[in-house]
């Protein structure tokens, strides 16, 4: 929903600017037949969508994955999508402030400060989002908002973490 708002708006922009660019150079350039002018119109929207529609497809992240348990530290990782030859050093990875957790209404809680974020590479040249702690979870439950910020955009991801009890057998 909220990408077909991102890509609804973005839409809008390219029609509102491509109008703008072809009554600019309607009135540049009088003598251009109706024909020609068609051509500047599908050449100017080419370049407009060349340039700006990249940037919407930037980087998504995807469901995280648990690789622990409760009382365990914690071991997840979330794949990155639509990275679009970002490198790992190019991606920072931040646990989301107090004010960024009020926005998705959930609370920070104290054992989430533990956590350590790295974006890694895995053997098919994917990148994914390693998450860690030193210390063991106790709580069951709990809501995690990552702040993703790369060179041409910025981002806040909200996941809902289950862990479960450890199975002996």
């Amino acid at each position: 929903m909220v990408l077909f708002l991102f890509l609804s708006f973005f839409l809008d922009l390219a029609k509102l600017l491509f109008g703008l660019l072809v009554n600019v150079a309607s009135a540049r350039f009088p003598g251009i037949g109706r024909k020609k002018m068609k051509g500047v119109r599908y050449s100017l929207l080419v370049l407009f969508l060349t340039f700006y529609l990249p940037s919407v497809f930037a980087l998504s992240l995807g469901e995280l994955e648990l690789k622990s348990n409760l009382d365990e530290p914690l071991k997840a990782e979330i794949p990155l999508t639509q990275t679009l030859r970002l490198s790992p050093e190019d991606i920072l990875i931040a646990l989301a402030s107090t004010e960024d957790f009020s926005r998705f209404d959930k609370e920070r809680l104290v054992i989430l400060t533990d956590l350590k974020f790295k974006v890694r590479e895995n053997s098919s040249g994917g990148l994914y989002l390693q998450v860690t702690s030193t210390q063991p979870i106790k709580e069951p439950l709990f809501n995690l908002v990552i702040e993703v910020v790369w060179p041409s955009g910025k981002m806040l991801s909200e996941h809902t973490v289950f862990l479960d009890p450890p199975i002996f057998d």
